[in-house]
């Protein structure tokens, strides 16, 4: 496609929208993305008879139809399979080990790793720490292990916050952030007054 005479790729595409959607719509309402950089092209929102007008311009190469993905951001736990805030209690282990599933929502053979940000005093271990999906809506299976090191009391309640990330290969375009806390139940009282050592 040819951007000479256009101030961006932008304007371009938009350009090129405006010849095929209803003279009384804005283009720009149209358009989603305009690709610039390793990908030459656009992502909009047309009707049937509007993608195949398109179709038949002759610097189109190739259109593709989008899926709609559901990505659980706000609500990362859901895609991650935990509990809200992936909270676990401790009543005096030093060893905890959950298994959890990971379904894909993003494109078929699918990579994801997962990045591992440690609640403070615990170890965390993820294991394995990189799912390959052939399909969509693939679930696979891993596990989390969390083995105390130490405890941060306030107010006589033991906890710390950390957090895991599973991110897509495919440049990243799918990062799901996690919060995983770590609660331990207070030092039980040994009967005159002191508390027991752990």
């Amino acid at each position: 496609m040819a951007t000479t005479f256009y101030p961006s790729k932008t304007h371009w595409h938009l350009s090129l929208l405006k010849r095929f959607v209803p003279s009384q719509t804005d283009p720009s309402s149209r358009l989603i993305y305009s690709y610039h950089t390793s990908t030459e092209g656009f992502a909009a929102r047309l009707s049937e008879l509007e993608l195949r007008s398109l179709r038949k311009f002759r610097d189109v190469v190739a259109i593709r139809p989008d899926r709609r993905l559901e990505i659980h951001t706000t609500y990362s736990y859901k895609f991650l399979g935990l509990n809200p805030a992936a909270q676990s209690a401790w009543h005096g282990m030093m060893r905890k080990m959950i298994k959890r599933r990971l379904t894909n929502v993003g494109s078929p053979n699918s990579i994801y790793s997962v990045e591992v940000v440690a609640p403070e005093g615990v170890k965390v271990r993820v294991r394995p720490r990189r799912l390959v999906f052939k399909h969509v809506n693939q679930s696979l299976r891993y596990r989390v292990w969390f083995i105390s090191r130490k405890r941060t009391v306030i107010d006589n309640m033991s906890f710390a916050q950390g957090h895991l990330i599973w991110v897509s290969s495919h440049n990243g375009l799918y990062r799901v952030r996690s919060p995983i806390s770590v609660t331990w139940a207070p030092k039980k009282s040994n009967g005159n007054g002191h508390n027991k050592n752990k």
